[in-house]
């Protein structure tokens, strides 16, 4: 009797074993089909939702492309063709102006060369294919000058190596308008000075423009000297800026010094490099405001316009970067003065141990000047990253 009740008990725990066992196997493979299943219904609803992004994505760059393409065809109309287009572009430079109405006016293969002097005196230069009658250069002549003014300073022809015809618009002009001016008197004024005349043209000299005379003359010589000045002192402030800002990284190479002394005479050179940076941030703030102020009292306000819009397009990307650069190098020059006058007032506390390296003798010293030195490299990592993201 004992012993039946001993082997049912054994079998009932056998039984009770492995169905328990299968029952976990059983939820563990019902785990994995359910688990299965979610990922594939998840990855069905990212490609779903993939694929709506996708196609969002291509319905918006369509419209975009076909919102251009009407902007662009519109832009076209209103521009109008040839050369009338190009002086209506308003994308253009004035350079790129001067040289599209050449290129679209010269006869085909023609090289059209646009330079600039003094900022404000833009010439076209074209070298000619073929040789041209001077009746047919005096009419090219008028419609590019008709175009280019008030830009326009002078149109030269070259052909087969040599000057074949020049004028300066403000023979044919006033006011910033084309005078009424025949043909034959365009002609004169075209070969006029050349060693030899082209067939049909006379060489008869020119009249003077209506700017010669000695007060045209004094009003350019005071103009170039204020341009020449203007320029002296830019690039003078931007080489002083540029060495006051490695006297700002170089300050803070610590392995050099070994005495009280050679810290006072970096926190001098540290000084002297903060003022300057002062210097330039308040002289590039206002430098192209204070040019135009002083012109604008020596020249016409077409000049000054175009002398401004010249300048402000050479060096406004570099006047932008400094603008940004200069606080952010002031605030590192004030952190490394901090490291410095740490170093000078706890002189008798540290001493050079080579390899770049200083070593501290007193433990509340090391503390503060670790922070301060911390505190310098930080400004030194951001204003490399300023820098760096500017380039």
């Amino acid at each position: 009797m004992t012993f039946s009740i001993i082997k049912s008990i054994l079998i009932w725990s056998i039984i009770a074993y492995f169905g328990r066992a299968y029952l976990n196997e059983s939820f563990g493979r019902r785990a994995v089909v359910l688990r299965t299943g979610q990922e594939k219904r998840m990855e069905e609803l990212r490609r779903h939702g993939s694929s709506e992004r996708a196609q969002r994505q291509m319905d918006a760059h369509l419209e975009i492309s076909h919102l251009e393409a009407r902007n662009r065809e519109e832009i076209r109309n209103a521009l109008g063709s040839g050369a009338i287009a190009v002086t209506r572009n308003p994308e253009l430079s004035i350079s790129e102006m001067l040289r599209g109405i050449g290129l679209e006016l010269a006869p085909q293969g023609s090289n059209v060369i646009v330079s600039v002097d003094r900022f404000t005196e833009f010439s076209i230069s074209i070298e000619l294919p073929r040789t041209l009658p001077v009746e047919e250069l005096a009419d090219l002549s008028l419609k590019i000058v008709e175009l280019g003014t008030p830009f326009l300073y002078r149109v030269s022809f070259f052909g087969e190596g040599r000057l074949v015809g020049e004028l300066q618009s403000a023979a044919v002009t006033q006011g910033g308008e084309l005078e009424s001016v025949g043909r034959d008197r365009v002609a004169q004024l075209l070969v006029a000075g050349l060693e030899e005349p082209l067939e049909g043209g006379d060489t008869a000299p020119a009249e003077p423009s209506s700017l010669a005379g000695d007060a045209a003359d004094e009003q350019l010589t005071a103009f170039s000297k204020t341009l020449d000045e203007w320029e002296d002192d830019f690039d003078a402030q931007i080489d002083v800026t540029n060495l006051s800002m490695k006297t700002c990284f170089d300050a803070l190479d610590l392995g050099k010094l070994r005495t009280k002394g050679d810290v006072t005479t970096r926190v001098k050179a540290l000084e002297q490099a903060g003022r300057d940076l002062n210097k330039a941030k308040s002289y590039l703030s206002g430098c192209l405001r204070s040019l135009e102020e002083k012109l604008s009292g020596e020249v016409d306000p077409l000049v000054v316009t175009i002398t401004m819009r010249e300048l402000t397009s050479r060096n406004g990307k570099k006047l932008a970067e400094l603008e940004q650069v200069i606080p952010e190098m002031l605030a590192h020059q004030a952190s490394v003065m901090r490291v410095l006058r740490h170093l000078e007032t706890h002189a008798l506390h540290w001493k050079n141990v080579g390899d770049g390296k200083l070593a501290f003798t007193n433990v509340a010293t090391l503390k503060s000047f670790n922070a301060a030195y911390d505190a310098a490299n930080l400004s030194a990592r951001k204003l490399n990253a300023t820098m760096g993201a500017i380039r």
